[in-house]
């Protein structure tokens, strides 16, 4: 397979993983609430990190609760609280506010460009391919022999 199909299809992966990221990541940062959780317990796990549980209480006063993985050296607040965003109506759309970004943005834009790129050099190879056939043509039709040992298989 030529490597501008494997840009391509890369990019494509690329395009689609990041705009469902990306559209999750833009809703969390324009539609999100942004509220302060109080930290309710912690355990730690054979690996070295601590699950963090949490709870908070949203606009509706509705009371939601969740947890975050940290490494064994990360310290509390002094206050035993943390912001959390969420989207209203959607209690599993919870994440840190450390934790939203753009990742999945840059993602897509990164999708954009490789299959941009794809898409040049898919290009590149269909006309210098198309160069090289038609050349290919142009000689064989001039010798009938050329032409049948090419049908057949053999070697030029």
């Amino acid at each position: 397979m030529p490597s501008s199909f494997k840009a391509l299809f890369f990019g494509l992966a690329m395009v689609l993983i990041g705009f469902f990221w990306g559209i999750h990541d833009v809703r969390m940062k324009m539609s999100g609430r942004k509220v302060t959780a109080a930290i309710t317990d912690a355990s730690e796990y054979s690996d070295g990190r601590v699950k963090v549980g949490y709870a908070f209480s949203d606009e509706n006063g509705l009371d939601h609760s969740g947890v975050f993985t940290v490494d064994k050296s990360w310290h509390p607040p002094l206050d035993m609280k943390v912001q959390v965003v969420h989207l209203p109506g959607k209690p599993e759309s919870v994440k840190l506010v450390s934790e939203c970004g753009y990742t999945g943005v840059y993602i897509f834009i990164g999708g954009l460009v490789v299959t941009f790129l794809g898409y040049l050099a898919f290009n590149k190879e269909s006309v210098v391919d198309a160069h090289r056939q038609t050349q290919e043509d142009l000689d064989d039709a001039s010798d009938p022999e050329k032409r049948l040992k090419r049908a057949l298989g053999f070697q030029r």
